[in-house]
């Protein structure tokens, strides 16, 4: 079976290691990335995502050069990540999730009559 690591990692071990290392950082990050979202279900959200990042990142595990520091490289991933999350929560297949944003580009005018 096909080894994965990366240049600045010796083997898989290091690699995992670090990754475990990283979880939580990028968790974190990945919070912060969110909030903005106002998700009623930010904590499984954040972890689909983050599910989602490391899945993408061993994916590409061979695109990753070294030049950056891998946490840099697996926060590029997630903003990637959180960014296909934002199409995919305002499309029409989740009409529960698009705020209505009506009221802010209208506000109201009140009767006069």
């Amino acid at each position: 079976p096909e080894v994965l690591t990366a240049p600045e990692f010796k083997n898989s071990e290091e690699l995992e290691k670090k990754l475990v290392e990283l979880w939580k950082p990028l968790k974190k990050h990945i919070r912060f990335l969110l909030l903005r979202f106002k998700s009623p279900n930010l904590e499984t959200d954040i972890d689909e995502i983050l599910q989602d990042t490391l899945i993408r990142a061993l994916r590409f595990l061979n695109q990753y050069n070294g030049e950056s520091s891998l946490y840099s490289w697996l926060c590029a991933i997630a903003k990637s990540a959180v960014l296909d999350y934002e199409r995919k929560i305002h499309s029409t297949d989740y009409p529960d999730r698009n705020p209505d944003t009506s009221q802010e580009l209208s506000p109201e005018i009140p009767d006069t009559k």
